[in-house]
């Protein structure tokens, strides 16, 4: 079934792991944003990479987002520091960042 993935859906559910687990948070207005994709695609998005591996992403509505759970298992990305801090800082230098005014 993975292997099946299409290529940009795959990205899409990268980006979904990658940020919840080392932003501690991820929304589906993350996901629209970052892709230029319709909250209701983000939604879609979000479900899927739940069925996926539904023990990773646990809906928090005090942050209108999706955490990590303590079972947290890579499904689609490399989550090593070397790979994804290039990944979050292109992310933070498109979408503003602490260090911006």
């Amino acid at each position: 079934m993975l292997n099946e993935i299409k290529w940009a859906a795959r990205q899409r559910l990268q980006y979904i792991e990658l940020m919840a687990y080392y932003t501690g948070v991820i929304t589906r207005s993350d996901i629209a944003r970052a892709f230029g994709i319709s909250d209701a695609a983000a939604t879609k998005d979000l479900k899927f990479y739940n069925d996926i591996a539904p023990e990773n992403l646990l809906y928090k509505h005090n942050v209108f987002g999706f955490v990590p759970t303590s079972a947290f298992k890579e499904v689609f990305a490399d989550l090593s520091p070397a790979v994804v801090l290039p990944m979050i800082e292109a992310n933070l230098s498109v979408f503003g960042g602490p260090n911006q005014d």
